[in-house]
């Protein structure tokens, strides 16, 4: 018979990190691990208390949609989904042949080809009203969900590709630096102590409301369609506080 496996520190708490993670997938697939560890006949593993990870459960009818999506995936099969936009409370009936699943800015996203719209389009899991798997195929995709992610900001993937330029005072600069927010991401700091920022991204809706949180620490160099848009909402927007 085999001897229990003897986890390392390191190794006990990359499993109970995993199985944390593993929330935001739903609840059964969360107790995998659970099942796994029974199956290795381990003791169950837990985040110790110094280690907090504020990360959000997910509602119980997206873990169900996930795991939906995932099987018609694997079986190239066609679904049809009831859908709310983020910007519409009318409900439309959609049949898509789902592609590939991402996780994105706190939420589950789909991206496939919706029929209605006759083009690739992205919806989000949360906004799913019903779904049902249709007894129809579809042919495997010729596309790569890397290529696909690498233009988007966030989980918008729509648009043409765009340069995007900012400038962002000393004192954010830190911020800016401290990680690398997009992989097309270059730095070049200035004599002046500012930092210019360039992205190479698929349109301007997905770092748009990013930008906006550095206000007023960021100065939008190009496109100038980005100008234009940035200057008419913050105008906007300081008309609505009174």
């Amino acid at each position: 018979s085999l001897g229990k496996p003897n986890l390392t520190i390191e190794e006990s708490l990359a499993l109970a990190l995993s199985k944390n993670f593993l929330k935001s997938f739903g609840e059964r697939m969360g107790g995998s691990i659970d099942s796994i560890e029974k199956k290795l006949s381990i003791r169950k593993t837990s985040i110790p208390k110094h280690i907090v990870i504020g990360l959000e459960g997910i509602p119980p009818s997206v873990g169900a949609y996930l795991e939906a999506i995932h099987k018609a995936i694997s079986e190239y099969k066609r679904i049809e989904i009831k859908y709310k936009t983020l910007y519409s409370e009318e409900e439309s009936t959609r049949r898509v042949d789902p592609f590939f699943l991402f996780y994105q800015e706190g939420f589950w996203h789909l991206r496939g080809y919706c029929h209605l719209r006759e083009d690739l389009r992205t919806f989000a899991l949360d906004r799913i009203v019903s779904l049902k798997t249709l007894n129809e195929y579809f042919l495997p995709p010729n596309i790569s969900s890397e290529i696909e992610l690498s233009g988007s900001f966030g989980s918008v993937l729509d648009g043409e590709p765009v340069e995007v330029i900012l400038r962002f005072s000393p004192e954010i600069k830190p911020y800016i630096l401290r990680r690398q927010w997009h992989q097309s991401q270059k730095n070049k700091e200035l004599k002046n102590g500012q930092l210019e920022t360039t992205f190479y991204v698929n349109g301007i809706e997905g770092i748009k409301s990013w930008i906006y949180r550095w206000i007023p620490y960021v100065q939008i160099i190009a496109p100038k369609e980005l100008q234009e848009l940035a200057k008419t909402e913050i105008e906007q927007a300081s008309k609505n506080i009174s």
